[in-house]
């Protein structure tokens, strides 16, 4: 399923193909507040300055969810259909203290939320 249409994603000018699709030249792109770079491995690493929720678009695609609490902190690890894998941890004040996925599409609205959701079928 596509993502819903109120998450946006940047515009950028130097678009080249990629393994996943066309995606910014390889540097830092600012956008709202948050910084992306293109790893030469095909993954994106993103630096938010604030991220007011984590969220899957369709609970459908999760075939295991695994929460561990860890010295004030809470530990989610969600595995995907496709072999996508999402881990985020927040601490007991509600921080995001750390965040990976792997194989999956992610959608940042403008308030600073995160949807993600598997990547298409080719």
């Amino acid at each position: 399923m596509p993502a819903p249409a109120r998450f946006q994603r940047p515009v950028v000018n130097k678009p080249y193909q990629h393994p996943f699709g066309v995606v910014p030249d390889p540097q830092v792109v600012q956008y709202n507040g948050n910084e992306y770079r293109l790893l030469e491995t095909g993954g994106i690493e993103a630096k938010y300055a604030f991220i007011a929720s984590v969220g899957v678009h369709d609970l459908a695609d999760v075939v295991h969810h695994t929460v561990t609490t860890v010295a004030r902190s809470y530990s989610h690890v969600l595995h995907f259909m496709n072999g996508g894998l999402l881990q985020y941890a927040f601490n007991d004040s509600g921080q995001l203290i750390e965040l990976t996925a792997r194989n999956l599409a992610c959608e940042v609205s403008l308030d600073h939320r995160l949807l993600f959701y598997q990547m298409p079928a080719e």
